[in-house]
């Protein structure tokens, strides 16, 4: 459990600086586009793309600092810590399965799907063995 919390944490303290970056246009639109092509079509922020983008940041920054300082916690919290966050993980698997289904997206969405799928097997692995 202390591997998936370090480990996954600071997965989630990194994905906070880049989605963070990603106010900036052209930083999302490689990120998005050019670089994974998880969409087909170049990236343009929409009217409130850049208030999801810091909320999102925010609270991927607030969840991997979480998860990096339960790593030292007692066990029992660490279960505590690491149930809430396989909840997470798949409460926002389902939101990609639901919204990610569309003309576009391009090649690099199967990705997503097998990083998600591998957070939440992973927290369920930690958390049940």
């Amino acid at each position: 459990m202390t591997v998936f919390l370090h480990v996954i944490g600071w997965y989630n303290l990194l994905g906070a600086v880049v989605l963070l970056a990603m106010l900036h246009q052209a930083i999302a639109n490689a990120v998005l586009h050019v670089w994974t092509r998880i969409l087909a079509n170049p990236w343009k922020h929409p009217p409130l793309g850049r208030l999801w983008l810091t909320w999102a940041g925010a609270c991927n920054l607030c969840l991997g600092f979480l998860m990096v300082r339960a790593a030292s916690w007692p066990e029992a919290i660490q279960q505590e810590v690491v149930a809430g966050t396989t909840g997470v993980y798949a409460l926002m698997y389902g939101t990609l399965v639901v919204g990610g289904r569309g003309p576009a997206f391009g090649a690099g969405i199967p990705v997503v799907h097998v990083l998600w799928l591998a957070q939440l097997t992973w927290g369920l692995w930690a958390l049940l063995g």
